[in-house]
């Protein structure tokens, strides 16, 4: 089955939405548009559907909340692919998403989810997250222009190794010189 495309059709509940923003995709090396829904089943087994490009800005979050508990959805036609080591379902051009569906479990669901807890959470969409260029042109920074970064204003994707050395003691009455 490696290298096949494998589709799946989910039913649950909506239990979070991160509304759609704009990602960064290095295999593509473009940006794209994104929105991230989770799932949760009879068992309450959750999965994180991600929705790309047209089918993420189409996606009708107002009539998710202007519906009352439990928000019912079929997502059909998505692909699985392995991200981050966990399989991940995904959006194609041939998704489609059908919101409170009229199937013969959904009595069983909003047995299950109309209980006290069982809310819809919009969560925030990530924190900006730099263009492309912006993130060439912040790839490399000297720990004294580390200082300079606004924290709040990007999101961290990871950790360069800082080595320090120690540097030798000077024999008494030499100054260090400065060197950038």
């Amino acid at each position: 089955m490696e290298g096949e495309t494998v589709l799946i059709d989910l039913y649950g509940c909506i239990k979070a939405v991160v509304p759609h923003h704009e990602v960064f995709v290095r295999s593509k090396n473009k940006m794209e548009t994104k929105c991230e829904i989770t799932l949760e089943n009879l068992s309450r087994e959750d999965v994180k559907i991600t929705l790309w490009g047209d089918t993420a800005r189409e996606f009708d979050l107002d009539a998710i909340y202007n519906l009352p508990p439990p928000v019912l959805a079929v997502f059909t036609s998505l692909r699985i692919a392995l991200f981050q080591q966990q399989p991940t379902p995904s959006s194609t051009n041939h998704s489609c998403i059908i919101i409170d569906p009229d199937i013969g479990q959904r009595e069983d669901y909003e047995e299950e989810f109309s209980k006290a807890g069982d809310k819809r959470k919009l969560l925030p969409t990530p924190s900006k997250q730099p263009l492309h260029q912006e993130a060439k042109d912040h790839a490399k920074k000297t720990a004294s222009r580390l200082n300079t970064v606004n924290p709040h204003e990007y999101q961290i994707s990871y950790i360069q190794r800082l080595v320090v050395q120690r540097l030798p003691d000077l024999p008494q009455g030499t100054q260090a010189k400065r060197g950038y």
